[in-house]
């Protein structure tokens, strides 16, 4: 494995380092994106989650002044098949041995599962072509790309008209809610491996732990006492652009085609400017087998900004 320079020391991230991380995290992004885009809220939740052990799954790298000059962790949800690796520094060195050092805690924390390989992901801007040299060197491949959209609103929206047939409920404040919702988007991403969603009590504990989320930020669209369609939104963007954020939206198989997911990207919309947001924000993978993009750009979104995963696929150990 790479070692690390000398006069480089490193330890496990606690709570208390989540001012340190963000200062690293604000330099490092504004250098890429001209901007930061990371909030302390996000550090702590990183921090926080219960499935986030830190003397396992997290490495901060000290310089000789104890200053932070890096960052790593791994997020280890669901059966652990894809294992999602961060690395932020803006030293080259630094970072590839924290790919090296979290990929083989990626393959110890998938093989405990029982699984004879796994897939470690590293996410990338594509403005940083310096990072990206030293994940290809590390053995990375790319996988795809995920585009950030945006819709800007300067006046207020109606809500739209629910489809015909169908029943829209805004919020999921009780048990049955939660499940037909959680239900519906494992469905809805049923065959595409590395989106599919935690198992329920995993999925219901990240969002009561999130400081992002709100019961009242789910919408479900049901017909015959069936949910066809969610959205699950989350204010992850207010602080940096105060833009809502839908961080899923999906469509059961047998709905699509009948504007079911056209019907909820409005209604964002429409939530999010009478919460005075200047606009709205989502993520699409472009290997989505469905035409999401198209459906996106479809209703005025555009392309603001491009990430890539890049994938490394082992055998556990």
């Amino acid at each position: 494995m790479t070692e690390l320079a000398a006069g480089l020391t490193v330890r496990p991230p606690q709570l208390s380092d989540a001012e340190a991380i963000l200062r690293l995290a604000v330099e490092y992004f504004t250098r890429v994106l001209g901007r930061p885009v990371v909030t302390m809220a996000e550090i702590q939740e990183a921090l926080g989650a219960s499935t986030f052990t830190p003397e396992q799954d997290g490495w901060l790298v000290l310089d000789g002044a104890g200053e932070v000059a890096g960052f790593g962790f791994v997020l280890l949800s669901g059966d652990r098949r894809f294992v999602q690796l961060s690395v932020i520094t803006a030293d080259p060195a630094i970072a590839g041995w924290l790919l090296a050092t979290g990929t083989e805690r990626a393959r110890a924390a998938s093989g405990e599962k029982g699984n004879p390989e796994v897939t470690v992901q590293v996410g990338l801007f594509r403005a940083d072509e310096e990072l990206r040299d030293v994940v290809s060197a590390a053995g990375f491949e790319f996988a795809t790309s995920f585009l950030q959209l945006r819709i800007d609103h300067s006046a207020p929206l109606s809500l739209p008209e629910p489809p015909a047939g169908t029943k829209v409920h805004v919020g999921a404040y009780d048990e049955s809610a939660r499940r037909a919702t959680h239900e519906a988007l494992t469905a809805a991403f049923e065959g595409q491996d590395s989106a599919e969603l935690p198992p329920y009590g995993e999925w219901l504990e990240s969002h009561e732990q999130s400081p992002f989320f709100d019961w009242s930020q789910l919408t479900l669209v049901e017909r015959d006492g069936q949910v066809l369609a969610a959205s699950d939104r989350n204010d992850s963007f207010v602080e940096t652009e105060n833009c809502g954020y839908v961080g899923r939206l999906g469509v059961r198989a047998e709905a699509r085609g009948l504007g079911l997911a056209k019907y909820l990207l409005r209604h964002a919309f429409a939530t999010d400017a009478a919460a005075g947001r200047v606009g709205t924000i989502l993520h699409v993978d472009t290997s989505n087998p469905t035409p999401a993009l198209g459906l996106y750009e479809s209703v005025g979104m555009r392309t603001v900004e491009i990430a890539d995963s890049w994938d490394r696929r082992l055998p556990t150990l």
